[in-house]
């Protein structure tokens, strides 16, 4: 029996490319599901010494911990980030010697330099595609937890407005919706309770997290209303219209500029047509 040597060489660098791109898609469609072991790390926080990184991933995250924030938001660790840079840089920098061997087996001729030089740009570009792409999803997630705040600003105006404290208004509010953005909420109110702390301290700290200044806002009106006594419903209110009128505006602006987007391939189309239709006419009366 003779062995396509050619044939199985193409066939096992297309299962590799194949596999390499559905990773990539699917870090980039679906949403990662939060660890249980970092949570309850978070809720039961113990300030024991952290122990020495072991891994490339752990210590380049040392150094370097990237998009603080953004990763945050979206529940991942510097590690994790760290680990998807490196496998896309990977999969980037293993691709051109894949694609120049399946060139090579059809005979096509390809420098040296050409993949010496591709293989850098690709997983550098691979890299950065990661990248951004977390950036783009704690962008998305941000705007989500905004609008699920102005909900919650309501929610624990309505809980003021039933003659509830401000602490139980914030931790009856938080348990009103089944979401993602109003867990976060009430993991943080549960933090402070564990913890014997104030539960606007919670928030704020959540706030500063995760960039978000309007649960920020919500705090100090609640501990206004906490620790003075003073009348929140009225300042709930007017900061959920207010909060409301901002993401009004950045869905117009938003849309404004799809819109604009938009309007750029039906102009070039409109110039290409009307390039066919005049080429004829110019060209027979140059003639």
């Amino acid at each position: 029996m003779i062995l396509n040597w050619p044939l199985l060489v193409m066939m096992a660098a297309g299962a590799l490319t194949a596999a390499g791109v559905f990773i990539i898609l699917r870090e980039l469609l679906i949403a990662p599901t939060p660890a249980l072991g970092p949570a309850l790390k978070r809720l039961h926080h113990n300030p024991a010494t952290p122990a020495a990184p072991t891994g490339l991933a752990a210590r380049i995250a040392t150094r370097w911990k990237g998009p603080s924030k953004d990763l945050r938001i979206l529940q991942r660790s510097p590690e994790q980030h760290v680990t998807y840079l490196l496998i896309s840089g990977l999969i980037g920098f293993l691709l051109v010697p894949l694609l120049t061997f399946l060139l090579l087996v059809m005979r096509l001729p390809v420098p040296i330099v050409v993949p010496a030089a591709a293989a850098p740009l690709f997983a550098i570009g691979l890299a950065y595609v990661t990248h951004r792409d977390l950036v783009f999803k704690a962008a998305a997630a941000r705007s989500d937890f905004r609008r699920a705040t102005c909900v919650y600003i309501e929610l624990v105006g309505q809980q003021i407005a039933a003659a509830r404290g401000p602490v139980q208004a914030l931790e009856a509010a938080a348990r009103g919706c089944d979401s993602w953005v109003f867990d976060r909420i009430n993991d943080a109110l549960q933090r402070g309770q564990s913890a014997m702390g104030m539960p606007w301290d919670e928030l704020r700290t959540l706030a500063a997290d995760i960039d978000l200044p309007e649960i920020d806002d919500l705090a100090q009106i609640m501990q206004s209303g906490g620790q003075s006594g003073a009348p929140v419903y009225e300042s709930l209110r007017a900061r959920a219209d207010s909060l409301r009128a901002q993401i009004r505006a950045d869905d117009l602006r938003t849309a404004k500029a799809k819109t604009t987007k938009l309007d750029m391939p039906g102009a070039a189309l409109v110039f290409v047509l009307l390039g066919f239709v005049t080429f004829p006419i110019i060209a027979r009366l140059l003639m």
